[in-house]
């Protein structure tokens, strides 16, 4: 068995599971914290865009637009501290020093930042949300794709000198697809119907065997 040099995983659904259905995201969590009427319009345009994958930097930016303004302070006591999933600190806190760790996500680094704080990560990789003056602008930057957290996984691995094969990922979802089929040890926890039976399930990070 490969020795592993590395521990990812998804973020919204894995790391963090927060009450909105399907995908228990923080990305949802930000629409739902939004006045009534905004938080409508959020959930319309996740609607539409969600089958339509190739629009997928449209649907970013149309969302990004829809927290213009929003007091960044506000937001972070309505959705934090995010709800982690069982055993998440614990596992990543008491990792050894020379494990490297990190999220993968098409999430946003507003709540990433907060995940890698709280667990003591190395690496966060996800989109981006500018604020100014402690408000969101309404812009931000996709770095990550819905589909290439694979490519992205390969330029982190091929920096840091570590095979695929020597590392760790936790997923929940059909864009974890790739990762969960080309990493040495596969895992996934609150499973979506598209990768049941991908990988081994845990309901606690803590079921997670390295050695």
């Amino acid at each position: 068995m490969s020795i592993i040099k590395m521990v990812g995983t998804d973020m919204d659904g894995s790391a963090v599971k927060y009450k909105n259905d399907p995908f228990n995201s923080g990305w949802d969590a930000l629409g739902d914290s939004l006045p009534p009427a905004q938080r409508k319009k959020w959930y319309e345009t996740r609607d539409y865009f969600y089958p339509r994958k190739e629009l997928y930097p449209q649907w970013f930016l149309k969302q990004v637009e829809m927290l213009k303004g929003q007091d960044t302070a506000e937001i972070a006591a309505k959705i934090f501290p995010p709800p982690y999933a069982p055993g998440f600190l614990e596992f990543f806190r008491n990792l050894p020093i020379d494990m490297i760790t990190a999220i993968i996500s098409s999430g946003v680094d507003f709540i990433a930042n907060r995940i890698k704080h709280d667990a003591d990560l190395d690496i966060i990789i996800c989109n981006k949300l500018h604020i100014f003056d402690g408000k969101f602008t309404g812009t931000g930057e996709e770095v990550v794709a819905l589909w290439s957290k694979l490519d992205l996984l390969k330029q982190q691995a091929d920096k840091l000198g570590i095979l695929l094969e020597n590392i760790c990922y936790v997923g929940d979802s059909e864009n974890d697809i790739d990762i969960l089929k080309a990493v040495g040890r596969p895992y996934i926890i609150n499973p979506h119907l598209s990768v049941k039976g991908l990988a081994p399930e845990i309901k606690d990070y803590r079921e997670i065997k390295l050695d």
